[in-house]
């Protein structure tokens, strides 16, 4: 192997990271991200010097392009979920809609508001039993 600046590098397997740093949920079909979390609960990798969110990255690397102004959104609104089957595009106004649509405009007491910061296993557990209880 050569040294110095003019090593080669391995091309980085996108796919096979999001393989790696996700958790199958088999009673939903869920991804779950077990790196690093963005402070809206949303999973996020550094590679480089882009902060990638792991939604966005896995609907790119499987799906194709994301057009400019649109939005990835959730089928089963775990934002967690990295799931290519779960995932779709969307405009602010489709995503404002889904989330009212759905009962979310409105957070119950039981749910923890985005700004609030919860311990990660604490996450996980929450939103494993949440999709256990919808199903």
């Amino acid at each position: 192997m050569k040294r110095g600046p003019y090593r080669t590098r391995k091309k980085f397997d996108t796919r096979s990271y999001i393989e790696e740093m996700t958790m199958p949920v088999t009673e939903c079909g869920c991804w779950i991200w077990m790196g690093a979390i963005w402070s809206r609960g949303y999973g996020q990798w550094s590679r480089g010097a882009a902060d990638r969110k792991a939604h966005r990255q896995s609907y790119r690397e499987y799906r194709g392009e994301i057009p400019a102004g649109l939005h990835v959104l959730h089928h089963c609104d775990i934002p967690l979920c990295v799931n290519p089957d779960h995932l779709f595009l969307g405009t602010h106004t489709d995503n404002m809609r889904d989330k009212i649509a759905k009962g979310r405009g409105n957070y119950p007491k039981k749910l923890p508001r985005p700004t609030r910061k919860w311990h990660t296993p604490k996450i996980y557990e929450f939103r494993i039993s949440r999709l256990r209880e919808a199903s």
